[in-house]
């Protein structure tokens, strides 16, 4: 090898060493007042709520999988990781009648790193209930620490970054 070649790996292996560093820094830290927050009565994390109501367009209101399909678009997330949660019942329990209200209320959440929202949607209402809370500085590293809002394959830095390719999972 020449010693132009030599000293390029060399210089390369420092900067993926330092960056390495860093990040491995930052995750221990993370982690750490993650772990003891309790003991170190640590308050770091702050959400600010904020609420509001969304016109919704009739093809979104066909079904839940519509309106999770159509809110990233209408919230200018695209890449927001959306969750329809399933409505928790005792184990044996009868399901109910389809004309209960349990059964025309929709819930679909978003999440990101930066922040988690949720969508309220009673079917026949043209607007559903959106509240958005944003996480602070502290909150979103904490969330990238546990990979909230990050899907499989996707990196914390294609989150933070929405215009950077990366992988998406289907």
């Amino acid at each position: 090898m020449s010693p132009a070649t030599v000293a390029w790996i060399a210089r390369l292996h420092g900067w993926i060493g330092l960056w390495g560093a860093v990040l491995g820094l930052v995750f221990g830290v993370s982690g750490f007042v993650l772990n003891h927050r309790a003991v170190l009565k640590l308050d770091l994390m702050a959400y600010a709520p904020t609420h509001q109501r969304l016109a919704v367009p009739p093809e979104a209101a066909a079904s839940p999988q519509a309106l999770a399909d159509w809110l990233p678009r209408a919230l200018d997330l695209p890449r927001a990781k959306v969750r329809i949660p399933e409505e928790k019942r005792r184990p044996g329990a009868e399901p109910p009648p389809p004309t209960a209200e349990a059964a025309r209320r929709w819930t679909v959440m978003l999440n990101t790193p930066q922040e988690r929202i949720n969508v309220v949607y009673w079917a026949g209402d043209p607007r559903a209930e959106v509240t958005r809370e944003r996480a602070n500085a502290f909150a979103t590293l904490a969330r990238l620490h546990t990979g909230a809002g990050l899907g499989a394959g996707e990196s914390s830095s294609a989150a933070l970054y929405p215009s950077s390719p990366s992988i998406r999972s289907a």
